[in-house]
């Protein structure tokens, strides 16, 4: 069973990383407060994120397909988006 105690955690958006405390070179985004549970679903929209950002990077590549119609650019947007929340 997981624990339901909310612990302080650092986020950095960037790297991706989320740690107990923060290391000297590490320069966290945010600090949160999340249960295992919302730290396992933290966890896989950061992956999410980052496989959606290399799929929208590979499809920049591709000068005829128009931004507004990137999936994997929306599916981006939609991670970030949850992430924040």
């Amino acid at each position: 069973m997981m624990n339901s105690e909310k612990q302080a955690y650092f986020v950095d958006l960037v790297s991706g990383d989320i740690l107990e405390k923060p290391l000297i070179e590490e320069n966290p985004n945010f600090r949160i407060y999340a249960t295992e549970e919302e730290l396992a679903d933290l966890k896989l929209q950061l992956e999410k994120s980052h496989t959606a950002d290399l799929q929208a990077h590979i499809r920049s590549l591709i000068p005829y397909v128009p931004y507004h119609k990137d999936k994997p650019n929306d599916q981006y947007d939609a991670s970030l988006k949850h992430i924040h929340q």
